[in-house]
């Protein structure tokens, strides 16, 4: 509920993000604040001044961490002042600061240099010198190598395309060895490359076409390794099963890629279908971080789980992803599928009503729902049989809100699903009927 008539470049600055949904109705007092004009029209201006600027030390080794502290005072109206340090000319950090009216502002700022010798950090006309000892270290514990990107599903007999980045952070110039290692086997040694002091050297490349299908590890000599999933069909795709097990902090992934969740809040572990499921209280849910494998945007996905509703629904939340990617409860007797925004349209099925009862069929009943969007349309299963589907072209698209089980991230308040979850699945691919009834007939067993 934004009710003035412009975007203050201190809400800008303070919230980094601004999002704009449309309203059911338009509100007709909107952009009628006399009172608070916009600051481009305002007669004021902000007029910094920069008090000081200084460093906690005269002397560092290579890589090693300081701090610089600029003290600035804005005599204006409230603005946005870029802060640029420079090391020998060259700059080293830049950021913006919100100053507002007559405040005096006091920044810190972690900083690291590498090449020996004597340098000079100014910020506008204020100078600090320091002093630099070079350290000489060997190639291994020298350059150090970001997560290698690489697409976490690659086709079977395709290549992917990797990127990794390896930093110097010694005081001297040294060869990059950047030995690629796929199932900890060395398949790409590119000719070393030397790279001066805190300097970057970007590794581009694709992993072989003669990969089995399944599980496989990536690395670049010391980086972290990253798992990848080459594929063929689309329950080969599976980039999060949770069964409930769990260790003591996380909800185990059995697909693979360690995309293990946390518990937050009121959460009870109870019988599932299989072993262990879960019921959620009072906005309590799983959280799944952020992850490459689940960054899905494309055109296909597939969400499962199995459900027994046991008390009254009102918009229970399954499986989310904001409001983004929703498999959830509309009440007692109702699911409802969404992918890539409520916008785009939203998948239905109505349960109908156990005989002589006004129940739904599957109260007090574990039922399996799966969402599946196609890049063509949404499918909405009941217990692996198709029961609604819905014409639904184009990409699912980015969303910054983040997965949950049993809650919604952009929606939080009041979502409990009022039952037992157990079994979550999600696919990146589309998966069949057939896939489905599968998996159904699989854990009735």
């Amino acid at each position: 509920s934004y009710t003035l008539p412009y975007i203050s470049q201190k809400d800008l600055l303070k919230n980094k993000l601004v999002r704009f949904e449309m309203a059911e109705v338009p509100d007709r007092d909107w952009g009628r604040v006399d009172d608070s004009p916009p600051f481009s029209i305002t007669k004021d201006v902000p007029r910094f001044e920069l008090l000081s600027f200084e460093l906690d030390t005269e002397r560092v080794r290579s890589h090693e961490e300081f701090t610089a502290t600029v003290r600035m005072r804005n005599d204006g109206s409230v603005g946005g002042y870029l802060l640029k340090i420079n090391a020998d000319d060259t700059t080293i950090h830049a950021e913006w600061i919100l100053v507002e009216e007559n405040e005096t502002k006091e920044i810190r700022v972690p900083l690291r240099l590498y090449a020996g010798g004597h340098r000079v950090l100014s910020v506008e006309d204020m100078k600090a010198d320091i002093e630099v000892d070079a350290v000489r270290l060997d190639a291994r514990s020298g350059i150090i190598f970001s997560t290698p990107m690489l697409p976490s599903l690659v086709r079977l007999d395709e290549p992917a395309q990797f990127v990794c980045s390896a930093r110097n952070i010694s005081g001297c110039k040294m060869p990059v060895e950047a030995a690629v290692h796929v199932d900890e086997k060395e398949i790409i040694k590119p000719a070393p490359q030397n790279i001066q002091p805190g300097a970057n050297f970007e590794l581009r490349g694709e992993t072989p076409t003669r990969l089995s299908k399944g599980l496989h590890t990536f690395r670049i000599e010391n980086s972290p390794t990253v798992p990848f999933k080459v594929w063929d069909h689309p329950e080969e795709t599976l980039v999060l099963h949770y069964t409930f097990d769990r260790d003591d902090e996380h909800i185990i992934d059995h697909s693979g890629f360690e995309n293990h969740g946390i518990v937050v809040g009121d959460v009870k572990f109870v019988e599932g279908m299989r072993k262990n499921g879960i019921r959620v209280f009072n906005g309590g849910h799983v959280a799944i971080p952020d992850a490459n494998s689940l960054a899905i945007e494309d055109e296909t996905v597939t969400i499962m789980c199995w459900y027994k509703p046991e008390d009254e629904v009102k918009a229970g939340s399954l499986i989310t992803k904001g409001a983004h990617i929703m498999l959830k409860m509309n009440g007692n007797f109702q699911v409802k599928l969404a992918v890539g925004g409520f916008g785009r349209g939203q998948c239905f099925y109505t349960a109908p009503t156990k005989p002589s009862v006004t129940d739904p069929v599957w109260k007090h009943e574990w039922s399996h729902f799966a969402g599946v969007c196609t890049g063509e349309s949404l499918l909405l299963y009941y217990n692996g049989e198709l029961c609604n589907k819905l014409r639904h072209p184009g990409k699912i698209g980015h969303t910054d809100f983040g997965w949950r089980i049993g809650s919604n991230s952009e929606i939080p308040m009041n979502r409990e699903p009022a039952g037992i979850i157990d079994e979550v699945m999600i696919f990146a691919g589309a998966l069949s009927a057939r896939d489905i009834r599968a998996i159904v007939d699989d854990a009735k067993k």
